[in-house]
């Protein structure tokens, strides 16, 4: 998804950088940077997903031997 400078710039502020920073970058720099804040959100969400799903089995594992399922 190509999104333009503005557009991106809005997403950046939501994610909880100033405009009085963002201003300080030139395009490409705003683009490499905004895709490197939705790889790290989007990583962060696959790990939290991961642990919620180990979480998960850890607890079916232990109520099927501890005889509660």
């Amino acid at each position: 998804m190509l999104l333009n400078r503005d557009k991106m710039i809005q997403e950046l502020i939501k994610k909880g950088l100033t405009t009085e920073t963002l201003s300080l970058f030139n395009d490409p720099q705003i683009k490499k940077l905004y895709s490197k804040v939705i790889s790290e959100i989007r990583q962060s969400a696959i790990m939290s997903q991961q642990a919620d799903l180990q979480r998960k089995m850890e607890n079916a594992n232990t109520r099927i031997i501890g005889g509660t399922y």
